[in-house]
């Protein structure tokens, strides 16, 4: 049971990505840049560039990886890369260390880890840092316009309260940006008006923002709460920004249902993502298994990895029963 709902990833990125994004070049040291020029060139679906000290470099593709073993990454240009990233102040950025990310202009997110320091079982910050993550940021305008009509609620002139679920790299944030984009513009094709949406991006994955300005473009009518934990963001949005929907990413803990929970009761809108592969795996879930039982989600959107894009596998109602239409096989 499946059904090809979003564009094939390569083909938006070789419209949208011919050049490399100039924010990562500012940040790779010259012998790393070349590696990455060379690559682009062959192909533009680099996610992410690995950099770990005294190991070899590592690009990782839409599908698949190229590990350079000729080239191992030394002392000297990991931290001559440190440098580049944090300014020559890398042990200033108190919050960014202990988060273990900072998001670069353009959206872009490094990722870093070594030595935790840790006071009182939290940590503090982090020393000796030994692998970074270069991740590169990328929106996909348009992914999700076969999906969003069947989350529309016509009678009310609003959304369905709905969550995305799938297993790790399979486009659950690529498929929530464009969905809070298309909300907050509106779409007229599906007589939905636009809408004020109240965004939680605890980890700056969504809108990519730097120095609070979102570097994707999520909507004019988009209010962005920026590495704030869910559960205390989504209260913070209903008390100050008169949201008509809440998005987030990634709901995990008991908090975060308590706070989806004040969110319905406020008469709000929501749309969330989710690990997991099917509905029975959600169900087996303490944190989750109550708002299911209570049926709060009424759209529960499936994705699968298939090559080098996403497809939608299927889209169930709030009984947890298929509503597609129209079936597909694989793309």
């Amino acid at each position: 049971m499946s059904v090809v709902l979003r564009p094939r990833v390569e083909e938006v990125q070789v419209t949208a990505n011919k050049n490399p994004p100039q924010e990562i070049l500012d940040i790779l040291p010259a012998p790393i840049k070349s590696i990455f020029l060379k690559n682009w060139e062959k192909n533009t679906s680099i996610e992410e560039i690995r950099i770990r000290k005294s190991r070899p470099l590592i690009l990782r593709l839409a599908q698949g990886e190229v590990f350079h073993h000729d080239f191992v990454i030394s002392d000297q240009l990991f931290e001559n890369t440190l440098r580049i990233i944090s300014k020559n102040s890398l042990y200033a950025l108190e919050t960014e260390l202990r988060n273990g990310f900072i998001t670069i202009n353009g959206g872009h997110r490094v990722g870093f880890v070594g030595e935790a320091v840790t006071e009182r079982d939290h940590i503090k910050t982090q020393k000796n840092i030994a692998s970074l993550n270069i991740r590169i940021a990328r929106s996909v305008a348009g992914c999700g316009a076969e999906v969003i009509p069947h989350m529309i609620d016509m009678p009310n002139k609003s959304i369905l309260h709905t969550i995305i679920v799938s297993p790790p790299r399979c486009g659950k944030t690529t498929l929530l940006r464009d969905l809070v984009r298309s909300i907050s513009y509106g779409v007229a094709k599906h007589n939905l008006a636009p809408l004020q949406v109240g965004l939680v991006d605890e980890r700056s994955e969504i809108a990519g923002c730097f120095h609070g300005i979102p570097q994707l473009d999520v909507g004019p009518r988009t209010d962005i709460l920026d590495r704030c934990p869910k559960d205390q963001g989504m209260i913070m949005l209903i008390r100050s920004m008169g949201p008509e929907v809440i998005a987030t990413d990634e709901l995990g803990t008991p908090k975060d249902v308590d706070a989806v929970r004040q969110v319905v009761n406020a008469g709000i809108k929501f749309i969330a993502t989710v690990h997991g592969d099917s509905f029975e795996q959600l169900n087996k879930r303490p944190y989750l298994k109550e708002l299911l039982a209570m049926g709060i989600f009424q759209r529960y959107i499936f994705l699968n990895k298939f090559g080098i894009g996403t497809w939608v596998k299927d889209i169930l109602n709030s009984q947890g029963e298929s509503i597609l239409k129209f079936k597909r096989a694989k793309p």
